[in-house]
């Protein structure tokens, strides 16, 4: 009699409790889609249609191919398949919590223009519990539309003075190009961007022009401009230079130049007040630069880069331009 009651209690107990929780689809075993549009323009801002899209997966790859065409609008849609990262796999809860990680460098290219590379990232996340009573508490991913603007430039405005008119064939143009394709997607992290016209060959002198983003280093962002552009971005290009563009033919000095253009923040629709950073060196002394045949301090200080302001007028028409002032870098550690 015993015996029966008891299992009377486990019977009923077990039918109390109900069927376990059905086990979570794995993030793993799904597919996500994380939408991207590239829209390619020209420097007037006019669709550029039929220009060749290469994407190269870095995190996730794509549904469709890896290789593709702007419409006429001067679009693509990519589907993009993230990359799952679940971070309890293998442990012993039974909830879910996951990253979804989207991560892919272009290389945009069309006849008459210079390519374009850069990278469209996204991330999302998502957490889903086990236990049907917490399941309000789960949160699934949102993939929403990653969209880019991407602007191709005719080769005529990317090269300068001597430059002008050089067939891609032509061996200067060539390492230039390769300099840049090097370098585009490492400049933002230096706090430039290269500006145009970017390659410019007057005299054996090749200048190449960046347009100054911000310190690159959080640190850094309260030295003067001088010294932020020196050390964040002077010094690393100054030693790229020497690595990748030494034996130039027909180059003998290599000038690095920074833009900055800054409008007062009481006042956004002001003239800017344009700062202007230049380092000057013969081609070898960026060679033994990038060789450690001499440190950055003594390369300073041999040739120090120099700041021009060139101040607003305070009268559009009648204010007469403020001098420029100059001065020169001290010793950067």
């Amino acid at each position: 009699m015993r015996k029966t009651a008891v299992l009377f209690v486990l019977a009923f107990l077990i039918a109390a409790c109900g069927p376990p929780p059905a086990e979570p689809i794995k993030p793993e075993t799904q597919t996500f889609t994380q939408p991207i549009a590239i829209r390619v323009l020209d420097a007037k801002d006019r669709p550029v249609a039929m220009a060749q899209v290469g994407l190269i997966a870095k995190s996730g790859q794509p549904q469709g191919p890896a290789q593709q065409q702007t419409n006429q609008q001067g679009e693509i849609s990519i589907a993009w398949r993230p990359q799952v990262v679940n971070h309890t796999a293998g442990g012993q809860s039974r909830d879910e919590v996951f990253d979804l990680m989207s991560r892919v460098e272009y290389v945009i290219s069309k006849p008459g223009f210079f390519p374009a590379r850069g990278v469209v990232e996204a991330a999302a996340h998502g957490r889903r519990l086990y236990d049907p009573a917490l399941k309000s508490l789960g949160r699934e991913p949102i993939l929403s539309l990653k969209s880019e603007t991407v602007v191709l430039r005719r080769l005529e405005v990317v090269f300068g003075g001597e430059l002008m008119g050089r067939p891609l064939s032509d061996p200067l143009i060539a390492r230039l190009m390769a300099f840049h394709k090097d370098m585009v997607l490492v400049a933002p992290h230096l706090g430039v961007a290269f500006a145009w016209p970017a390659f410019v060959l007057e005299e054996k002198k090749l200048t190449l022009h960046f347009a100054w983003r911000g310190a690159a280093w959080a640190t850094l962002g309260h030295a003067p401009i001088l010294a932020q552009v020196t050390a964040g971005s002077l010094l690393p290009f100054a030693r790229a230079v020497g690595e990748e563009l030494a034996g130039l033919s027909g180059v003998k000095q290599v000038g690095l130049e920074v833009l900055s253009e800054t409008t007062p923040p009481d006042d956004p629709y002001a003239l800017p007040e344009k700062t202007r950073i230049n380092l000057s060196a013969p081609l070898t002394a960026y060679k033994l630069l990038a060789a450690n045949g001499i440190t950055p301090d003594d390369f300073l200080l041999k040739y120090p880069p120099r700041l021009t302001v060139e101040k607003p007028p305070r009268s559009a028409d009648t204010a007469p331009k403020a001098p420029p002032t100059t001065g020169q870098a001290t010793k950067v550690k």
